[in-house]
């Protein structure tokens, strides 16, 4: 069967998409980024580093939310507790997750964390029950 100019150039743009596609890794879309402003919690200014699937401006919401001992609707947060792991030389003092099962709020489909100065006050579970 001969091809025509057409369908030639379409089947070289389909097989070019596809490789396109294989190339590009699995963990490409999951890159941390950090938020440019903080937000308090428990008076610590707290910089916001999204793991996956939110904004800035809804992580901000939950862990003001979060900050004022309301539950942010299907978001789980909870503080951490020693031994502290660290994102950029900055102690991981919160993490919120939504979705997925119950586990590691960091593994959840949509999540975030909520970092400190590595020289502020560590955390302190206080009045959260955590």
């Amino acid at each position: 069967m001969r091809m025509t100019l057409p369908t030639a150039v379409a089947a070289c743009l389909l097989a070019g998409a596809a490789a396109c596609l294989l190339a590009v890794p699995a963990g490409a879309g999951t890159l941390r980024r950090t938020c440019p402003s903080t937000v308090p919690v428990d008076g610590t200014p707290t910089r916001i580093v999204i793991l996956r699937s939110t904004t800035c401006a809804q992580a901000r919401r939950v862990l003001r939310l979060y900050d004022r001992g309301t539950r942010p609707g299907t978001w789980r947060c909870a503080l951490t507790h020693a031994p502290f792991d660290h994102i950029d030389g900055r102690i991981v003092g919160v993490a919120c997750g939504r979705g997925g099962p119950a586990g590691d709020l960091r593994k959840r489909p949509h999540a975030f964390l909520g970092t400190i100065s590595a020289s502020a006050p560590a955390p302190d579970a206080g009045d959260r029950g955590a």
